[in-house]
C-alpha cells in the first residue's frame, strides 16, 4: 500500500513540475520562441508518441517577450487540443518569418471538427487562442473537416 502511495506522489510531483514549466518556461526567456516551441513539441512527442515535426522558415529572430509569450501560448493550446481531442498521430508545426509577419501553423491528421462557430461559441481553448490573437493584433484561421484533421494558422504582424 505504501508503494502505491509513493507512485501516486511521484506522479503528482512530475505533474506539478510540468505545470510550473508550462506557466513560464525558462527556455522562452533564455533561448526564445523557436526553442521553446521545439521543447513543447518534443515534450508532446515523448509523453504521447504523437509524431511532431517542426519546420522554421525565414531568418529566425527574437521578438518582444510579450509577443513571444502570446505566440507560445497559442501554440501550447493548439498542441494541447491535438493531444486531448484530435485523436491524431502526426502534427506539423511551422513557423515562418516573412514580410514583417510571423506565421505559425499547427496541422494535425486527427478526426477534425464537424462544425464550429467563432471561437467565442466554442471551447475555452479556442476562445483563449482568439483572445491572444487579438492582443497580438493578428489573425487566427481555423480549417477543419471531419476525418481530415485540423489546421490552425496564426498570422502576427511584427512592429
Amino acid at each position: 500500500r505504501l508503494l502505491r502511495v509513493q507512485e501516486i506522489l511521484a506522479a503528482t510531483m512530475a505533474s506539478v513540475r510540468r505545470f510550473c514549466k508550462d506557466l513560464r518556461p525558462s527556455l522562452l526567456d533564455d533561448l526564445g520562441l523557436i526553442d521553446a516551441i521545439d521543447w513543447l513539441s518534443s515534450d508532446l512527442q515523448n509523453r504521447t508518441g504523437i509524431s511532431v515535426k517542426l519546420e522554421v522558415l525565414g531568418e529566425r529572430q527574437r521578438l518582444d517577450e510579450r509577443i513571444e509569450l502570446l505566440i507560445f501560448r497559442v501554440v501550447q493550446e493548439a498542441l494541447h487540443n491535438v493531444e486531448h481531442h484530435a485523436g491524431a498521430n502526426q502534427v506539423d508545426v511551422g513557423i515562418s518569418f516573412d514580410n514583417g509577419n510571423v506565421i505559425v501553423s499547427i496541422a494535425d491528421n486527427g478526426r477534425g471538427m464537424s462544425s464550429f462557430g467563432p471561437p467565442v461559441e466554442t471551447g475555452l481553448g479556442l476562445r483563449g487562442m482568439d483572445e491572444r490573437t487579438k492582443l497580438l493584433k493578428g489573425t487566427l484561421i481555423i480549417e477543419s473537416k471531419p476525418g481530415r484533421g485540423t489546421k490552425i494558422i496564426l498570422v502576427v504582424p511584427l512592429p
